[in-house]
């Protein structure tokens, strides 16, 4: 499957999408909670409200080399889309505000800073993903684009791996 593309009206897509309890007890069982700059909790929250468009993306990888390593091969490429696609509609101090699939990869987990209380030493680099914010990304994958995720379970890896990212856009 190629990959996809939808752009809506930001208040639309918060009202259809936005589920921070959903999100947040998801996040709460994660290992990352509170461990990553990018995981919550946060002590800014992010205000979509402020941008008038979203352009969602969509990618799905078949899962060839198993789950974590297609989905780190995935994301590479994935966050370089989300990232020429933030550029393209201004950059971040333009008006246009990218959002991985996934926890931020730009440093592993466990060199993360933030369990120090250390300030993340790459900001420019750092991304949150639409969960992190508060977006059912199963709920998006399947409205937007007639794709439902597949999650590892029972020990079974997904015969793909599924994207789901975003560029919020002024």
């Amino acid at each position: 499957m190629p990959e996809l593309e939808r752009s809506l009206p930001v208040r639309d897509f918060f009202e259809r999408f936005f589920n921070a309890r959903k999100s947040l007890e998801a996040c709460r069982n994660c290992a990352n909670y509170g461990m990553l700059w990018s995981c919550p909790p946060f002590e800014n929250n992010f205000n979509p409200l402020k941008f008038s468009r979203v352009s969602v993306v969509l990618r799905r990888v078949k899962n060839f080399k198993g789950a974590v390593e297609t989905y780190r091969e995935a994301r590479r490429e994935f966050d370089s889309r989300i990232l020429e696609l933030e550029r393209a509609g201004g950059g971040r101090n333009g008006g246009a505000l990218g959002f991985y699939a996934g926890s931020c990869e730009v440093c592993p987990p466990e060199k993360c800073v933030r369990p120090s209380g250390v300030e993340c030493p790459f900001p420019e680099r750092l991304r949150l993903s639409l969960e992190a914010a508060g977006f059912d990304v199963s709920k998006i994958s399947e409205e937007l684009f007639g794709v439902e995720i597949e999650w590892e379970a029972d020990g079974r890896s997904p015969e793909f791996i599924t994207l789901v990212g975003a560029v919020f856009l002024s």
